[in-house]
């Protein structure tokens, strides 16, 4: 019996993936920082030749958006595995968020910041250099969420990520300005059902942005 994969666990269902088409998935602990109290983590989730880049406040929950966006990453396999799941298909952070910006006629951009390369010399199997890109989102004129990623679109959906957590994690708080391109301040309240429509983007509310910050 076939599990619905919007009910298990990213890192469960990298697992079963990996084991069903006989490719390795790894985890590697990058690099922490931050102090004492607020640590911020970063794992590198290496799945057969490709490679995904997960940030949060512990390792379990970066492991976890390493594994969230690798699963984007291979919705073509996963569609070939459950084809009569069509309901079973994560759609794409940014798709989700395009859409919520379209029906509140809120403009979005996305910005590459810069790339980086890092060198890695203590593990014989990760010696070869590894290019991190980092994004910004513009999402209207006052906000705006940073993402990086071991590709250009990887670093894009995490952007988008954070993004969809902040507008959940403010649906029934206060509202949230976003100025137009005229003069006059719209005030959106993000509404619950919304949330719902789009609940295929399961494992939102688990999700904590790495960094978002709001202009004054």
């Amino acid at each position: 019996m076939q599990q619905n994969l919007s009910k298990i666990s990213p890192l469960k269902a990298i697992h079963d993936l990996a084991r069903r088409n006989k490719i390795i998935a790894e985890y590697q602990l990058e690099k922490e920082s931050g102090p004492a109290h607020a640590k911020i983590y970063t794992v590198r989730l290496r799945l057969d030749e490709k490679e995904y880049v997960g940030i949060d406040r512990s390792i379990k929950l970066a492991q976890r958006a390493a594994a969230q966006i690798a699963l984007e990453d291979h919705k073509h396999i996963l569609s070939r595995n459950h084809p009569d799941k069509e309901t079973s298909k994560p759609q794409s952070p940014t798709v989700t968020l395009n859409t919520w910006a379209a029906q509140h006629h809120i403009p979005t951009q996305y910005v590459l910041l810069h790339e980086q390369i890092h060198l890695q010399s203590n593990n014989s199997s990760w010696n070869h250099p590894h290019i991190i890109f980092y994004y910004r989102l513009h999402l209207g004129q006052d906000l705006y969420f940073d993402g990086d990623g071991s590709s250009r679109q990887q670093a894009r959906i995490n952007c988008a990520y954070n993004a969809l957590n902040f507008i959940h994690q403010n649906e029934k708080s206060t509202p949230i300005s976003l100025p137009s391109k005229s003069t006059q301040v719209k005030y959106l309240f993000i509404v619950v059902a919304f949330i719902i429509q789009n609940n295929n983007i399961s494992g939102l509310h688990e999700f904590r942005p790495r960094e978002f910050s709001a202009r004054a």
